[in-house]
């Protein structure tokens, strides 16, 4: 094959594997029988993992736990945004409501945005009833961004934070004001 075309099958491997998730598999080792299924040592032969008492078992997804859910309440109260920086993806979007802003920015630029709700009038709710949050997802324009899983905040003039969390960091980041909910 020609060096251009070595590349080229290289890249589309390795785009392949990239899409796909992982690297390229291994191919399987070859087994007594022809057509025999082939296992990795220690791998159930059905492929289903389970646990010492023969019950299958899951990995659970990591969680952002409540520990830091706190701690991403307190840095909105504080103002003390910098201290959880490390919570939040790289990539991370931001929105700013009614505004051009931001798109998908570093976590460094997003706890530079929070200075957008700095100077709103405490005390910051984290804990608003479900049927509230509920209410913003119905939101035409904004909705998205309060998902299941979601910790939001309301200041006492109605300013909001809401923190969009996947896993065990926050992914979104929605800064705006109540009034600006309601359709």
């Amino acid at each position: 094959m020609p060096r251009s075309g070595t590349r080229l099958a290289v890249l589309i491997v390795t785009c392949v594997a990239l899409l796909a998730g992982c690297a390229p598999a291994a191919a399987p080792a070859p087994s007594a029988a022809p057509g025999a299924p082939s296992a990795e040592p220690g791998a159930s032969p059905t492929g289903n993992e389970s646990g010492g008492d023969g019950t299958p078992s899951e990995t659970a997804a990591p969680e952002l736990s409540q520990a830091d859910r706190d701690e991403l309440a307190e840095a909105v109260r504080s103002g003390d945004a910098a201290a959880i920086e490390d919570r939040l993806a790289d990539p991370v979007e931001v929105v700013v409501a009614a505004s051009e802003c931001c798109g998908l920015v570093t976590p460094a630029e997003a706890i530079a945005q929070l200075a957008y709700i700095q100077d709103a009038p405490g005390p910051w709710d984290f804990a608003l009833p479900e049927t509230t949050v509920d209410g913003y997802r119905e939101s035409a324009y904004y909705g998205e961004f309060f998902p299941e899983d979601v910790l939001v905040g309301r200041a006492a003039d109605g300013t909001l934070v809401a923190f969009g969390i996947d896993g065990d960091e926050v992914t979104t980041l929605f800064l705006g004001f109540e009034g600006l909910l309601q359709d």
